[in-house]
């Protein structure tokens, strides 16, 4: 997160699916329940036989004596038939219908037929982070930092865009130290490793109004696959309402001592994460406290950084701090 400074300078693998198991009920009289079944790719469905001789027919329509058209290995699965009891499964892999029908003598013909559908799965390649609100107080700015996650297993190029004529005045963009004028709805590409996170797009309202809240819509789409995108809307607030909420706890931290040499202390009532970026805005420590800790940083270069402090995705303080070797 490289974004608070823009006030200064104005500036699936993809998700694991769950597999399910369907059941069709067969019989007792000429009937499939459900004769027609919509599922999802991977999934599995069992046939259990409620009475009489019936069988699963994948291969060859009884009453036309042409095949179904079904895949080898689908027709090749057809269950034989028997009495009441389990029938077995069959597992469908690919999107597509299944049609089929029971093959004893005369069933189909008196309406003993099923289909089974199976829906391609929409897999999605991103997944983004966002608090319930982001707070400012009125005639400050207001700055939501996003985190988008890549869900797969390869690098992908990301675009991030803005529902337009939303605020549009006072809504920027940023992606890391690149920032896009409200005027300007879609960003330039950024990159995402494969199976990592970043938090480099950060929403930003320069001036909140009086005890207002304000939804803003923001997209990530893969480059060149728009349909392969995750939307969230993000609330912007300065009502003096959400400061009243967890049976208004008030937040106390002290840092100590500024300037500081090796060990920075933090002492804080409820937990903050603490962010501290170098003066090119570039983050280079964040930790969250959940009591006084303290954060050794004789490894930094001397000079001047800023830090920030947020509570439950609000920002509540930002300061300068001295390091000295």
């Amino acid at each position: 997160m490289k974004y608070f400074l823009l006030s200064l300078f104005l500036i699936s693998g993809f998700t694991n699916l769950a597999q399910t198991t369907h059941t069709v009920q067969v019989g007792p009289g000429m009937t499939y329940t459900p004769d027609v079944l919509t599922i999802q790719e991977g999934d599995i469905v069992s046939w259990v036989s409620l009475g009489g001789i019936h069988d699963v027919n994948f291969d060859i329509n009884s009453q036309t004596g042409q095949s179904f058209g079904n895949p080898d290995e689908i027709a090749s699965a057809s269950l034989p038939d028997q009495g009441a009891g389990e029938m077995g499964s069959i597992t469908f892999e690919n999107a597509g219908t299944y049609n089929y029908d029971c093959s004893v003598y005369g069933h189909a013909s008196m309406g003993m037929v099923g289909s089974i559908i199976v829906e391609e799965i929409e897999t999605q390649s991103l997944s983004v982070e966002v608090e319930d609100y982001y707070y400012a107080a009125t005639g400050t700015e207001c700055v939501a930092y996003l985190e988008v996650r890549n869900l797969t297993n390869v690098s992908l190029n990301v675009i991030a865009s803005r529902s337009p004529n939303q605020v549009s005045e006072q809504n920027w963009m940023c992606v890391g130290l690149n920032c896009y004028i409200p005027s300007v709805d879609v960003t330039n590409a950024f990159n995402i490793p494969a199976n990592s996170s970043v938090d480099d797009f950060a929403g930003h309202v320069m001036t909140m109004p009086e005890e207002s809240d304000l939804i803003i819509n923001y997209c990530f789409s893969v480059e060149n696959n728009p349909s392969d995108s995750v939307c969230v809307d993000v609330k912007y607030t300065s009502s003096s309402a959400v400061m009243n909420i967890d049976n208004q706890t008030i937040h106390s931290s002290s840092i100590y001592p500024n300037p500081v040499k090796d060990i920075l202390s933090i002492d804080c009532n409820i937990p903050t994460e603490f962010v501290l970026y170098d003066m090119l805005g570039s983050q280079v420590y964040k930790e969250v406290l959940t009591s006084s800790s303290n954060i050794n940083v004789s490894s930094f270069e001397s000079g001047i950084y800023f830090y920030k402090l947020n509570v439950k995705g609000k920002e509540i303080e930002v300061q300068k701090l001295i390091i000295t070797h």
